[in-house]
């Protein structure tokens, strides 16, 4: 497999060998993303705003992708984000809370 990218007017040839073998989560993994407000009372669930489905490299990609699109004025005032792992058994999804500061992800039980 040949891969090229072109950065200016340089061109970058890399060769690479396609290796059966690595994992294949190097290639991308599927998450879920949903997008929740706030609870209308205590004891009441928060309310879904969006849920968006996408493959992303990282679940540090996945996040930095949910935090730009929870600040899109047409999903409305999101106050959580859920990212969900889907058939990514190794890798653990998380839960966002909006603060005053920006978002912090809420600590689960291990």
């Amino acid at each position: 497999m040949l891969l090229s990218i072109r950065a200016g007017p340089a061109l970058l040839c890399v060769a690479a060998i396609a290796d059966r073998r690595l994992p294949l989560y190097l290639a991308g993994m599927k998450f879920s993303i949903g997008y929740f407000g706030k609870p209308r009372a205590p004891g009441i669930p928060p309310v879904l705003l969006a849920t968006y489905t996408g493959d992303f490299n990282t679940v540090d990609d996945a996040r930095k992708a949910a935090i730009a699109d929870a600040a899109n004025p047409k999903l409305g005032a999101a106050d959580s984000i859920i990212i969900e792992p889907i058939g990514e058994r190794w890798v653990k999804g998380e839960t966002l809370i909006k603060t005053g500061t920006g978002w912090e992800r809420r600590r689960e039980p291990e």
